[in-house]
């Protein structure tokens, strides 16, 4: 596990010359659009974004759009160096181990989990990844670096369909396209 500061160096030294820049044809309208859809589901949960909060499979624009203390995460770096454009602190990896101490951060956001890249002949996995095992590691990774709550939204794996039952006790608030736990 690591600090938040180590990681960070380990990002200011990575090879960005390396990963191309992040680009599409509605980039503009997407970074506008984006925040607004996360506010409602925000404000759908109750939560209120305050202390460190971090983003885990944030893609190019980070839930950092709307709060000052955000910390991105994904797997792709060029997401990654597109926030970092943008003043959002980011760290590459995957969601299934995620590189954090525990209880690091004050709220853990995840707004679009997907397990697609973790099937069978994507990213170089072996096998197809058993949808209950990840949602299950993923969830206690999004937990464990928690100190406050943890808010999961917008895949039915990961929010109606295969919520793991050694975590039903620490749901606060659940509907059809998000989940509260605390941590």
């Amino acid at each position: 596990m690591g600090r938040l500061e180590d990681l960070f160096a380990e990002m200011d030294s990575y090879c960005w010359d390396s990963v191309p820049d992040y680009d599409y044809p509605n980039k503009d309208s997407y970074r506008r659009c984006i925040p607004r859809v996360w506010k409602k589901i925000l404000d759908d949960s109750g939560v209120i974004l305050e202390g460190m909060v971090l983003d885990v499979c944030c893609g190019p624009v980070s839930i950092g759009a709307l709060h000052p203390d955000t910390v991105g995460y994904d797997l792709e770096p060029i997401y990654i160096k597109e926030l970092r454009k943008n003043g959002i602190p980011g760290v590459i990896g995957d969601f299934r181990a995620l590189p954090f101490d525990d209880n690091s951060f004050d709220l853990v956001v995840c707004f679009g989990p997907s397990s697609s890249p973790y099937q069978e002949g994507t990213m170089k996995i072996e096998r197809r990844l058993d949808v209950a095992d990840l949602v299950r590691t993923v969830t206690s990774e999004l937990i464990r670096v928690s100190r406050g709550f943890v808010l999961i939204s917008t895949n039915p794996d990961f929010t109606m369909n295969k919520v793991p039952e050694e975590f039903k006790d620490r749901i606060l608030a659940q509907d059809s396209s998000h989940i509260l736990y605390r941590a």
